[in-house]
C-alpha cells in the first residue's frame, strides 16, 4: 500500500491548557470532525443534566473512522476523555486524514487494518501520561509511526473460527441472532435502490484477545454483505475492551454528534442505534424451507463462521459479496 498519511492532527482539551488544543491542516474534514465533536459533547450535556459529568467519565476510551458529505478523506484515530485546566470536562482526540483512494480495497475492514494505529494513539493521548499541552503535543506527534507501519494484525483473521467459538465469548448465540436481524433487514428495504439505514447498527465486542479482531472482522463482513457497499466507507465508532466486552457502531452516513455518547447512555439513543445482536425481528422472510435451512446452520455451533457469511451472502437481496 502506498503512502496514506495527509497529517496527524489532534483536537480536545488536556488538563494543562486552559483552553481546546488544536492542530490539524483546516481540511473541510478536520474542521467538520472538530465541529461535530463540540455540538455533540454540547447536547449530551444539555440532555443529561446532572447525570453528564458520571456518563462523561464512564466513557470507554473510542476509536473510529469518520467521515462527512464525500467520504474521500477519511479520519482515523482515537478519543480519550479528558478536561481542561479549570476541570472543563471535553474529550482529546488524535487522528490521521487519509486519502480514500489508498484505502479503497480495505474499506470495510479498516478497524483490523489500522488496529495497530488506533492502540498507539490511544496509548498515546491517555490523560495517565504524563503532561501534554500544546506545543509538546504538536512536537511529539512528528514521531508518531505512519499507520502503514501498525497495519495488518496477523490476527485478524476469521480463519477456522466457528460459529460456537464467538457465541461462547459473549454466552449468547449472538451470531444467529446478527445474522438473521440483518437478513430480515436486508429483505424489508431491498426494494430501496439507493437506501442505507439512517441509524447505526450495534455489534458487541468481546474483551481484548484472541477473538477480539476476529469478531470485529465478522461483524463488519456481515454488515457488508447483508446491507450492501453503501456509500464507500462506514462511519465507525467502537469501543476499547481491555477487560469488559465493547461495541462497534456502524454508520453508512455521518452520525449524530452525540454518537459517542450513545455507548453508555442509552437514553439518547432514541431510534439511532440498533443492536443487531439483541433484538430478534420475527422471521417473515425466512419462512421458507431455505431459509430455516439457512437459519439452521447459522444456528449450529459447529459453522464456520466463512460458512456464515457464505451462506448470508447468498440470500441477501443487497449482497454486495
Amino acid at each position: 500500500m502506498s503512502q496514506t498519511v495527509q497529517s496527524l492532527s489532534y483536537f480536545g482539551k488536556t488538563p494543562q491548557a486552559a483552553d481546546f488544543v488544536v492542530h490539524h491542516q483546516d481540511r473541510e474534514s478536520g474542521v467538520a470532525f472538530q465541529n461535530w465533536l463540540i455540538d455533540g459533547m454540547a447536547i449530551a450535556r444539555e440532555r443529561l443534566g446532572d447525570r453528564w459529568e458520571a456518563l462523561y467519565e464512564a466513557l470507554p476510551s473510542l476509536r473510529f473512522v469518520y467521515w462527512k458529505g464525500s467520504p474521500d478523506e477519511l479520519l482515523v484515530g482515537s478519543l480519550v476523555t479528558s478536561k481542561d485546566e479549570s476541570g472543563r470536562r471535553f474529550p482529546l482526540s488524535g487522528f490521521w486524514e487519509i486519502n480514500y483512494e489508498h484505502v479503497e480495497s480495505c474499506r470495510w475492514n479498516l478497524p483490523v487494518h489500522y488496529d495497530g494505529l488506533f492502540r498507539e494513539v490511544t496509548s498515546r493521548l491517555h490523560p495517565h501520561r504524563e503532561a501534554d499541552h500544546n506545543l509538546s503535543l504538536k512536537t511529539e506527534v512528528e514521531t508518531w509511526p505512519a499507520p502503514d507501519s501498525l497495519s495488518n494484525p496477523e490476527n485478524s483473521s476469521i480463519g477456522n473460527l466457528k460459529v460456537g467459538d464467538i457465541d461462547a465469548a459473549f454466552g449468547q448465540p449472538w451470531v444467529e441472532r446478527a445474522s438473521i436481524n440483518l437478513l430480515e433487514l436486508s429483505f424489508r428495504v431491498r426494494r430501496w435502490a439507493g437506501w442505507v439505514p439512517d441509524f447505526g447498527l450495534r455489534f458487541p465486542l468481546p474483551p481484548e484477545g484472541p477473538l477480539y479482531l476476529p469478531t470485529l472482522h465478522f461483524w463488519l463482513q456481515l454488515t457488508r454483505i447483508t446491507m450492501g457497499e453503501g456509500t464507500g466507507v462506514p462511519n465507525l465508532l467502537w469501543t476499547e475492551a481491555r477487560s469488559v466486552p465493547g461495541f462497534i457502531d456502524v454508520y453508512y452516513a455521518t452520525p449524530s454528534p452525540v454518537a459517542a455518547l450513545f455507548l453508555v447512555a442509552p437514553d439518547l439513543e432514541g431510534d439511532s442505534v440498533y443492536p443487531v445482536h439483541e433484538e430478534d425481528s420475527p422471521r417473515v422472510h425466512l419462512d421458507t424451507n431455505e431459509g430455516r435451512a439457512v437459519i439452521g446452520q447459522v444456528q449450529d455451533k459447529d459453522t464456520s463462521l466463512e460458512e456464515v457469511l457464505r451462506l448470508v451472502s447468498t440470500h441477501s437481496p443487497r449482497s454486495s459479496a
